[in-house]
């Protein structure tokens, strides 16, 4: 049987970085308190502590090691803190949550059934998935959306996927970014064993901002906590890849130009 730190990494976390603070601050008041005596006799020294006439510096150096004390006990604190605030969060929803995806604008058809056997895995979310359709292009639409983030159930964890690896296999490495209007998106390759490429632009959007970096969409929950937005989601764009990447760009770069704004409403309009 795993004990339960196994599952609980953030507080886990905490924990060790808790221990090895303690153990910096110990070190740094026997490592200041030996050269406060190599610097004087060591019978003066004692002398002088016992008499309360110690050197403005070392009184001075106490005084700093208070307070680094009162200031790291301060970051211990607040790391349970945080984690016990996002593993008890109010449980407001997620089988009552519903995502109506909004209606194509500027020559966009849809939202339509979406027949595409492309699916992301994001644990926990409330997920749509819908087509769009212009002319002869179509474009499938996710939304993966979390009202509340807990544990192993998040935005961002090792566990989710940008596809459904046993159809759809991801061809990059790593997720390459890529400058769209005002913003940035993360584009991912696609390829099918079976044969057939894809082109997938995703992004986060976590207590009303947007980022395509893991680290900053985790510091956002965080703000999210404390001004009371906690919802967070994934929205990513896919398209069949036909007349090469760069024409399949074009295609979702007017599809995410002309939808960014009733799409930037979705997940709250829906809460």
């Amino acid at each position: 049987m795993q004990h339960s730190y196994v599952h609980d990494h953030l507080m886990l976390g905490w924990y060790l970085f808790g221990v090895l603070l303690v153990l910096l601050l110990i070190i740094d008041v026997l490592v200041y308190k030996y050269r406060q005596q190599v610097s004087m006799d060591k019978t003066e020294y004692r002398a002088a502590e016992r008499e309360g006439r110690l050197p403005v510096i070392c009184k001075k150096g106490r005084f700093q090691h208070l307070l680094t004390v009162i200031f790291g006990a301060l970051c211990l604190s607040l790391g349970p803190a945080v984690a016990y605030k996002v593993n008890h969060q109010p449980q407001a929803a997620n089988d009552l949550a519903v995502i109506d995806l909004p209606a194509g604008r500027g020559g966009w058809t849809g939202p339509l059934l979406s027949e595409d056997d492309w699916m992301p895995e994001y644990h926990g979310a409330v997920t749509a998935k819908q087509a769009y359709i212009k002319g002869a292009d179509q474009v499938t639409l996710y939304l993966g959306y979390y009202p509340v983030q807990k544990q192993g159930e998040e935005l961002i964890n090792d566990l989710n996927r940008i596809s459904n690896e046993g159809v759809w296999r991801t061809h990059y490495p790593h997720a390459q970014a890529k400058k769209v209007g005002h913003g940035q998106v993360l584009e991912q390759l696609l390829t099918k064993h079976t044969g057939g490429e894809k082109l997938v632009w995703y992004w986060y959007r976590v207590a009303g901002r947007d980022t395509t970096s893991s680290y900053e969409a985790k510091l956002y929950q965080l703000l999210g906590l404390i001004t009371g937005r906690p919802q967070a989601y994934l929205l990513a764009v896919a398209a069949d890849i036909k007349g090469g990447s760069d024409n399949t760009r074009v295609v979702l770069r007017d599809f995410v130009d002309t939808m960014s704004s009733p799409l930037h409403e979705v997940p709250y309009a829906n809460k």
